[in-house]
């Protein structure tokens, strides 16, 4: 038994490790982005203005998910759905209340949705840098406007975002792209709500007999104490991979010790 716990613990470590790097890694990230999608001497038409775009959106729809799951509300500061109430290992990485102090803090999936699209929204212009580096186009942009949808096996994004493109008397409006994400993230929401609904019930215990039933259906779910009272929850979806690893999910729940 002993031995185990241990494996759990060292396999906890490693994954808020990698957590937290690639966290770090990726809050370094804002302009330069468009450089790593722009060939040295690249010849623009409006074809490759329309590739530009999908990258930036497929890379910030992958990373949106990523985020959530992560972190909650995606790092926007400016639409911080849970107004502070997170379990902060540090500045940067932040794990969101679900439950706390007897009442329900999580998201609707209406509201999951918002929170993800949002993060697109506000990082997609940094991504294309006003399409500095396109040569010989102007490119009059308006504000980008991203819908999700979760679905039952993923996560489908589309994307409003007028552009006029002009060069010379030629001219061509691009304005919507689409992004699937296979994810199961609908289904790892409706476990998360089972957690909630049953602390609302009663707090002052874990649920090990649902987390030990979620993990035999193809998820590896954990449940570890904080401080503060506080225990995280943790799924693992080794059938959704995002950046070539399983989907992590977590949240805290801040419980009631009699």
């Amino acid at each position: 038994m002993r031995r185990a716990q241990v494996s759990v613990w060292i396999i906890f470590g490693l994954i808020l490790i990698l957590s937290m790097s690639f966290l770090y890694y990726q809050g370094t990230m804002t302009k330069q982005e468009v450089s790593q999608f722009v060939k040295v001497g690249q010849q623009w038409d409006v074809q490759s203005i329309n590739g530009l775009v999908q990258t930036c959106f497929d890379k910030l729809s992958t990373e949106s998910v990523f985020y959530f799951g992560m972190v909650g509300d995606s790092r926007s500061s400016k639409r911080d759905f849970f107004t502070g109430n997170y379990f902060a290992y540090d500045d940067r990485f932040k794990i969101p209340y679900y439950y706390k102090n007897g009442q329900s803090l999580m998201p609707s999936k209406f509201q999951a949705q918002q929170m993800i699209g949002a993060y697109v929204d506000e990082n997609l212009q940094k991504c294309t840098n006003g399409f500095m580096s396109v040569q010989g186009f102007k490119i009059e942009e308006q504000a980008p406007k991203t819908t999700v949808r979760i679905n039952e096996k993923t996560v489908d994004f589309s994307l409003a975002y007028p552009l006029k493109v002009v060069r010379g008397d030629q001219q061509t409006v691009l304005d919507d792209w689409s992004f699937r994400l296979e994810s199961r993230l609908n289904q790892i929401l409706a476990i998360a709500q089972v957690v909630v609904d049953r602390e609302l019930k009663d707090d002052t215990i874990v649920y090990w007999d649902f987390v030990t039933d979620v993990t035999r259906r193809g998820y590896n779910m954990t449940a570890h104490a904080e401080r503060d009272n506080t225990v995280i929850y943790r799924l693992v979806d080794p059938s959704s991979l995002i950046y070539f690893e399983p989907f992590t999910f977590q949240f805290a729940n801040r419980v009631r010790v009699e």
